[in-house]
C-alpha cells in the first residue's frame, strides 16, 4: 500500500471528527499513525466491496474486516489520546 493522504486521512477524520487537529498532527509526524490510517482506509474499502455478498465466505471476510477496523480504531484512539497527554504536558512545562 502507499500513503494517499486524501483517502487515508478521510477515513481517520470521519472516525475521529472531534479530534481532527490531533489526527492531522499525528499523521504529519508519525509514520506508524499514517500506516494505521492507510490500513483503516483499506479495511473500510474491503468491507464496502463485501457488502451484499451473502455467501459464507463473504460473511467470514466481512467479520475479518470488521475485526481489523475495531483493532485499528483502538490503536488509533490510544495514539490520539497519547498525543493529547503529550501536548498537555508540553503546555505545563512552559
Amino acid at each position: 500500500m502507499s500513503w494517499k493522504p486524501e483517502r487515508d486521512l478521510a477515513s481517520a477524520l470521519r472516525r475521529f471528527p472531534e479530534k481532527a487537529d490531533r489526527v492531522l498532527r499525528l499523521a504529519e509526524r508519525d509514520e506508524a499513525f499514517r500506516d494505521m490510517c492507510e490500513e483503516l482506509a483499506a479495511a473500510e474499502a474491503a468491507l464496502e466491496t463485501l457488502t451484499g455478498d451473502g455467501s459464507a465466505t463473504g460473511a467470514a471476510r466481512r467479520e475479518e474486516c470488521e475485526g481489523w477496523i475495531v483493532r485499528l480504531l483502538g490503536e488509533m484512539s490510544d495514539a490520539v489520546r497519547e498525543e493529547e497527554v503529550i501536548r498537555l504536558s508540553d503546555r505545563r512545562r512552559r
